[in-house]
């Protein structure tokens, strides 16, 4: 989506700030995935924990 817009604007189709909208939108998605990402990264620890696959002390 940005990329379009972007070609749109080079084009002369669209205004800047429909440029400003999708790349605000993309980083917003590219957030989302993070989050996602690091949240299943942690889950992915946490059931390697809870099947004693943890660091046994003591």
């Amino acid at each position: 989506m940005a990329r379009t817009a972007r070609l749109r604007y080079d084009n002369g189709i669209a205004i800047y700030l429909e440029v400003l909208d999708a790349e605000r939108n993309l980083f917003s998605a590219e957030q989302s995935l993070l989050e996602v990402r690091a949240t299943d990264l942690q889950n992915s620890v946490s059931l390697y924990t809870a099947l004693s696959g943890g660091v046994r002390t003591g």
